[in-house]
């Protein structure tokens, strides 16, 4: 099982709503804290700590919410023809249905050979081991008559891997990213070059 839950990894997540224009959001993962005794890292959501608090464990990605409950994200151990039941979750926007896995692949992306979960419900989407849902990154996402979300871009070890048919990443620079920005020649004479 590949882990999602790896330090500087980050989602952004475009919604789209026939209502408002489309906006994107990031996640990232804060620190990892204690709670009932069990390990989580906080989400951060847009540079902003939230409320939530995700872990994994043999391939299943729990997430703890604002009243002290662990519910289920996404489950890398389903098999074809089980249903998954996402249930509310007050700390990050979502809808809740009833998903079906109806195939499972290995296929590769963002450079790696990963499990694919392909679901089917209110809207398809894919579940990708290490990296999450193709509709909400870290988390199931948004499908509804007025609009849903999809992830944007995965940042993950110094790389950017686009989902959706994006063409750009909507993933703000952290700090923990500008380490990686070179600009050359230094000192700069007539030109410069950002990398």
């Amino acid at each position: 099982y590949l882990s999602m839950l790896e330090e500087g990894n980050a989602w952004s997540v475009t919604y789209f709503d026939i209502y408002m224009p489309t906006a994107y959001n990031q996640f990232n993962l804060g620190n990892t804290v204690l709670i009932n005794n069990t390990e989580y890292k906080n989400i951060y959501i847009n540079s902003t700590s939230s409320d939530c608090f995700i872990r994994e464990e043999n391939g299943i990605v729990y997430i703890l919410d604002t009243s002290n409950n662990e519910k289920k994200i996404l489950d890398f151990t389903l098999e074809v023809g089980d249903i998954f039941t996402d249930d509310y979750i007050s700390c990050v926007y979502g809808t809740y249905h009833e998903l079906e896995v109806v195939s499972i692949s290995n296929q590769f992306i963002a450079g790696m050979d990963r499990k694919v979960l392909e679901l089917d419900g209110w809207g398809d989407q894919y579940w990708i081991e290490g990296i999450g849902s193709t509709s909400g990154g870290l988390y199931l996402g948004v499908q509804n008559i007025e609009g849903g979300s999809g992830l944007n871009c995965f940042y993950s070890n110094g790389e950017t891997y686009l989902f959706n048919n994006a063409t750009v990443c909507h993933l703000g620079i952290e700090e923990n990213y500008k380490n990686q920005i070179i600009i050359h020649p230094n000192p700069v004479t007539n030109q410069s070059i950002l990398q």
